[in-house]
């Protein structure tokens, strides 16, 4: 695999033995799970401003959800 190089320094020990545990319970390294990790949220659709605008805007047809 080749790619660019990421460093996480201050990783809070139990966050990475939280990490550890999911990795070695798929039978994975933690640096193959914390990329798979990384590649799935990259993969998701940025959470634009446009997007929340969306969520809170009636649409037709629809009931207004939030009533303020």
């Amino acid at each position: 695999m080749t790619g660019r190089r990421i460093h996480v320094r201050n990783v809070p020990e139990d966050t990475h033995a939280t990490l550890r545990a999911r990795a070695a319970a798929e039978d994975m390294s933690v640096a193959a799970y914390v990329r798979r990790l990384i590649r799935e949220d990259a993969e998701r659709p940025a959470m634009t401003a446009g997007v929340l605008v969306d969520a809170w805007t009636p649409h037709a047809g629809q009931p207004e959800r939030y009533s303020w």
